[in-house]
């Protein structure tokens, strides 16, 4: 199975969160592939090469999604039934927690992608306690 973990990051934190769960992943399950991407470099792509596309990318502000990202969706075609995840990052201190989550859900389902298991949502800072919590739930992801 190919596993695509994908980022759309102004900060860098989904784009380390990516790398680390990929290791990490690939370190528990040899029988796969992973392969991390930055979406700023994916647009236009359909990603028919892989399985399953672990899609990471954060809140700004109140609830938005962040430039990248939405550059990405506004580009993104040829995804019918191809098979997504989403990790959203995010601040609970902000009204909408991880409010991008959301309208990513949204416009991946309008685009007809097929939506794997509940948004993953990760408060705060990429520590060690956070990549565990979402490696944990990326194995349910791959159980499912």
């Amino acid at each position: 199975m190919k596993i695509l973990f994908l980022y759309a990051t102004l900060s860098g934190n989904s784009a380390m969160l990516s790398e680390q769960l990929s290791e990490k992943m690939a370190g528990t399950h040899p029988d796969h592939q992973f392969e991390v991407k930055d979406a700023d470099n994916s647009k236009g792509e359909n990603f028919a090469d892989s399985d399953l596309v672990i899609f990471v990318t954060s809140t700004w502000d109140e609830g938005n999604m962040n430039l990248v990202c939405e550059e990405f969706l506004d580009q993104l075609s040829g995804v019918e039934g191809r098979r997504f995840a989403l990790i959203g990052l995010g601040d609970t201190s902000y009204i909408h927690y991880c409010g991008a989550v959301e309208k990513v859900e949204a416009k991946l389902r309008e685009l007809g992608a097929t939506l794997i298991g509940t948004p993953h949502k990760v408060d705060g800072f990429i520590d060690d306690d956070r990549v565990n919590e979402a490696a944990t739930w990326v194995e349910g992801i791959l159980a499912s």
